[in-house]
């Protein structure tokens, strides 16, 4: 599969910061199909290194609550935490963006290439797990998407945060 390069609004050269990008113009749809249009054995590598990390946390009966900064059009950060997680929580500063998970959580099958990723980390996390074939339910029920700034994070207010591919 050929993919076409990605276009950005332009950012007035008299301003570059993150506030400056014209957030509500980006193109989760068109990002997701470049970027996992077709697996890559990096993010393969990715989702290894953070179920790793999430294995490693220390135990907790109830469960963690976890954070995920700046998730973007972007299940991977809650299907390596879902197995530790009580709550999911994705802090996205772009509309298009939140919506666009919002209504990923909500569908009844995983894309292919979400299928793909979920059985990568499923095998990181290893038979014992148990891991449903389909996380989507799990997904939808546990997570919260936010329209914030990652600017106006609360302090000490979760378990544990993952920030994956934040601008």
């Amino acid at each position: 599969m050929t993919s076409e390069p990605l276009s950005f609004p332009p950012i007035p050269e008299s301003r570059s910061g993150n506030a400056d990008y014209q957030w509500s113009n980006f193109d989760p749809e068109g990002y997701f199909q470049h970027y996992y249009g077709e697996p890559h054995p990096d993010d393969e590598h990715v989702i290894r290194c953070a179920v790793a990390a999430m294995k490693a946390i220390a135990p907790s009966a109830a469960g963690l609550n976890i954070i995920d900064v700046g998730t973007g059009p972007n299940l991977i950060p809650f299907m390596c935490a879902m197995p530790r997680a009580r709550s999911l929580t994705s802090w996205e500063f772009a509309q298009s963006n939140v919506d666009w998970l919002r209504a990923d959580l909500q569908r009844k099958t995983l894309r292919p290439q979400w299928q793909h990723f979920w059985g990568v980390t499923k095998d990181a996390y290893g038979a014992a797990w148990q891991l449903p074939d389909n996380p989507l339910p799990t997904l939808a029920a546990i997570s919260r998407v936010t329209r914030a700034s990652i600017f106006d994070l609360p302090q000490r207010r979760w378990d544990a945060a993952t920030m994956f591919f934040c601008a």
